[in-house]
């Protein structure tokens, strides 16, 4: 006779409540076919595929499990498009990430992403006084009541040289077609869309109120 031995896991009532509550029951109507983990891009970034439906079924069960998973993902909605019940994934995924935060079961280093937010305003640890340099070479106001339109830019296009020149090629359109504009220069806040990827809905919250009052 051969014997198996078969694991258990605890399904509580409490747990299994807080996950539907974060995704809102969004991972009800998956019925594990598997497509969403079949065609995710993500296994042309690295040879792996993140699995989609176990962490749909654990929020089906009340047992996020707390993959890496949850993290990996870009939110790029591919799957849901794909997909034959029309399951909002994303909203499994966001949800998920909410509730790792309140339950503090973040990857070590995110934090220190938020602080970096927090202190210096942008995703990339880059001082404020360095965000206008995207502008070196350039001719870029400061933004006034009179101009008609605010140029706000973003943490990428600011910092990184890759996307500066896209911003610069929108100043020489908006010059060209007679549009008057400006900038907030240094006082350019993040909009906080890593933040909101992230999960870190009070954070976001605030980040929205203080760019509502200053725009």
């Amino acid at each position: 006779m051969v014997s198996q031995r078969v694991d258990s896991v605890l399904l509580e009532d409490e747990t299994w409540e807080r996950v539907n509550v974060a995704t809102g029951g969004a991972a009800a109507p998956c019925f594990q076919c598997g497509v969403c983990t079949a065609i995710c891009p993500w296994g042309l970034v690295k040879n792996e595929t993140i699995n989609f439906r176990k962490m749909i079924r654990g929020a089906q069960l009340g047992l996020p499990g707390w993959s890496e998973d949850i993290w990996l993902c870009t939110t790029c909605q591919w799957c849901e498009s794909r997909c034959p019940h029309e399951v909002d994934i994303t909203k499994v995924i966001t949800g998920l990430r909410r509730l790792a935060w309140k339950e503090r079961e973040v990857p070590h280093g995110l934090p220190t992403l938020l602080w970096d937010v927090y202190f210096d305003g942008n995703t990339l640890g880059r001082p404020p006084s360095e965000r206008p340099l995207w502008t070196k070479g350039i001719t870029v106001k400061e933004f006034s009541p009179k101009d008609d339109v605010l140029l706000y830019l973003g943490d990428d296009a600011a910092y990184d040289r890759r996307i500066q020149k896209v911003a610069r090629a929108l100043v020489s359109l908006l010059e060209a077609a007679g549009v008057t504009f400006g900038t907030l220069g240094e006082r350019e806040p993040t909009c906080g869309d890593a933040v909101r990827a992230l999960g870190h809905e009070e954070y976001l919250a605030e980040i929205i109120d203080t760019n509502a009052r200053l725009f």
